[in-house]
């Protein structure tokens, strides 16, 4: 029998160190490990990064090696041109 795998997997992370090693928090530990390890290209964005180094090995849910690109969302209020009220 042959695996599926994803092409590009977009996940979101709680803590991720800059190797790439991943710590999710609530429903997201459910099916964002497995969609890691099962994808060709793993982009991942983190709410918080922190040094290589800190995160605690234990607690390491993804290890780095599956991680291909981390992404940072930036710090600023999305601006609304207009808010309609119906």
């Amino acid at each position: 029998m042959e695996s599926l795998y994803a092409d590009v997997a977009l996940i979101q992370a709680w803590k991720v160190d800059t190797e790439g090693n991943m710590i999710f928090r609530g429903t997201t530990r459910t099916m964002q490990a497995d969609i890691a390890t099962a994808s060709k290209l793993v982009i991942v964005e983190a709410e918080n990064l922190v040094p290589a180094g800190s995160l605690d090995p234990n607690e390491i849910h993804v290890p780095g090696i599956y991680v291909d690109r981390i992404v940072v969302p930036g710090k600023y209020k999305k601006k609304i041109d207009k808010i309609v009220n119906k």
